[in-house]
């Protein structure tokens, strides 16, 4: 009977740690997602000012900027697949729906290693053109790099398409535009 007791006494000991474990890890998942998950969203972030910002080098994510009261985003590297990335250029998508966001996404085109990215340096208002001016980033000289093809992106989001936009790079060489959807 004393043995049957200590089995009893053991299986419960383990099935209460099991239920303890669970319970702990579920109230730590949801304290994350708490703390984190809100704040950790690129389209939680706006700005609301009215006057015209130029974007910072070396800025990420998504930012929201003003030009003549016109909000514009900067949504970071783009995740589709439906894209032939592989060229230098962009593309402009939108969603099929009413008053969707157009987004500009601009392609470095297919490089053979890691170290490449693009950064947006400026976006402006020149007479009636939009002028976007990306900077394209290369590794340094003996810098360690991924040794496999990258393709990068960033995207750009304009609550309504840019009847006239010009994407170049800051020594001002135009990105062509690969397809409008």
């Amino acid at each position: 009977m004393e043995k049957k007791e200590k089995v009893e006494k053991s299986t419960k000991s383990k099935v209460i740690t099991i239920m303890l474990s669970i319970s702990f890890f579920c109230v730590f998942s949801i304290l994350i997602f708490v703390i984190f998950g809100s704040d950790c969203l690129p389209f939680n972030q706006k700005e609301t000012s009215n006057e015209s910002k130029q974007v910072q080098p070396g800025d990420e994510g998504s930012k929201t900027m003003l030009i003549e009261n016109k909000d514009y985003y900067i949504k970071g590297e783009f995740k589709g697949q439906y894209l032939d990335i592989t060229k230098r250029g962009y593309y402009i998508d939108t969603l099929n729906e009413p008053n969707a966001p157009y987004y500009y996404i601009i392609c470095m085109g297919e490089k053979s290693t890691g170290g490449y990215s693009l950064e947006i340096n400026e976006v402006r208002k020149v007479d009636e053109k939009v002028e976007i001016i990306v900077k394209e980033n290369s590794p340094s000289a003996g810098e360690v790099v991924t040794q496999a093809f990258t393709y990068p992106t960033i995207t750009v989001e304009f609550p309504t398409q840019q009847k006239d936009i010009v994407i170049k790079n800051t020594e001002g060489i135009e990105f062509p535009l690969l397809k409008d959807y």
